[in-house]
């Protein structure tokens, strides 16, 4: 069997947790922290990710309500340091596929998972 390419194997030791926050799969599950008016004047609206914690705050210019680049801070573990290589929707959802129970059909799935399979 071949080796695994670097970003397949990082993806296969990754959290769970993260997996369903990057992109490519559900992604983050944002909660409004609140507002707040920085120095500067801008309003900077603070968001967290209940799943996973990462934080991210937007920047908004206080006269026109224009959107400035947001800021992220993500958990230990979150980013993945992979020799400039990068772990791309696609190779996400590979590996939400390698991780999942998949049913043979959907009724089966639904038996399953309410607890009416025979």
């Amino acid at each position: 069997m071949a080796p695994l390419d670097p970003v397949r194997k990082a993806l296969r030791e990754y959290d769970d947790d993260f997996l369903l926050c990057r992109r490519g799969n559900l992604g983050h599950v944002w909660e409004v922290v609140g507002f707040f008016r920085q120095a500067d004047g801008v309003v900077a609206r603070r968001l967290e990710c209940p799943r996973c914690g990462t934080t991210r705050t937007d920047h908004w210019d206080r006269t026109s309500a224009e959107r400035h680049a947001s800021t992220y801070h993500y958990a230990d573990g979150y980013q993945m340091k992979l020799d400039g290589d990068y772990a791309g929707a696609t190779d996400v959802r590979r590996e939400v596929m390698r991780r999942a129970n998949v049913f043979s059909t959907e009724s089966q799935m639904l038996a399953a998972v309410t607890g009416t399979a025979k």
